[in-house]
């Protein structure tokens, strides 16, 4: 499941906004942020796109994930299988935001760890160091399991080849939103069973309008995804 991400700030967001409305191309600067400081987790606001109910688009912070029935833990990600089951049924927790409130997401990258590819966290390396120093020089060389650091899953960093930025589909109501995800494709295959909707160049009005099932299909979109170095700790969340 998703659950970080790499946002554009609201003036940047702002600036798109600006473009699309006045019709001029839309332009980023020319630069890739990544650093877990600018990034956002589940609980924390980012920058949403929302249909004017003119044609055109509107700019707000909502924040992401929505509380569970008890409160104690936090849905981020839409199935959007089960949106959609939800929608037919017209009873259920996406009915009303699949039909009502479907957003843009815009971001420059997400992120997903890798349920098969394990490696030791970065900063048991350090500890292992520390570790090798404190040893007597004879048990330098003898590292067991424990001493080698925390087992973790490999966390990798994923972009839409191309693009410096682009949009993820989302649901929103009462000022949440979450992000919707979708079979995954030959890429995201390999690191996940699920993954974001992410959008296309000409596929946000479609996210938008009517026939917004028909993007389930992610397989012809070409990702970039790269390791990353470290993985961070996480909340408590789930995806349903």
């Amino acid at each position: 499941m998703c659950k970080r991400f790499t946002p554009l700030s609201h003036d940047e967001a702002q600036d798109i906004l600006d473009a699309f409305t006045e019709g001029k191309p839309i332009l980023l600067p020319d630069k890739d942020i990544n650093d877990i400081k600018h990034d956002v987790f589940p609980g924390k606001t980012s920058p949403v796109f929302l249909p004017d109910g003119k044609g055109g688009l509107i700019l707000v912070e909502a924040t992401w994930g929505f509380p569970t029935a008890d409160g104690k833990k936090l849905i981020f990600n839409t199935r959007l299988d089960t949106a959609l089951r939800h929608l037919v049924s017209g009873e259920g927790m996406w009915s009303k935001a699949i039909e009502q409130g479907r957003c843009l997401v815009p971001t420059r990258a997400f992120y997903e760890n890798c349920k098969a590819d394990k490696r030791y966290s970065e900063r048991s390396d350090k500890e292992r160091s520390d570790k090798r120093q404190m040893d007597k020089p004879q048990q330098a060389g003898k590292l067991n399991k424990q001493q080698s650091g925390k087992l973790i899953k490999q966390q990798y960093r994923v972009s839409l080849n191309g693009a410096k930025a682009f949009f993820m589909a989302g649901v929103f109501q009462d000022g949440r939103f979450s992000i919707v995800t979708t079979t995954p494709n030959n890429t995201m295959a390999l690191i996940h069973d699920r993954m974001p909707l992410v959008l296309g160049p000409g596929e946000t009005s479609i996210w938008l309008g009517p026939n917004f099932a028909m993007l389930a299909d992610r397989s012809n979109l070409r990702l970039l995804a790269k390791p990353e170095s470290d993985s961070d700790a996480s909340e408590k969340e789930q995806d349903e």
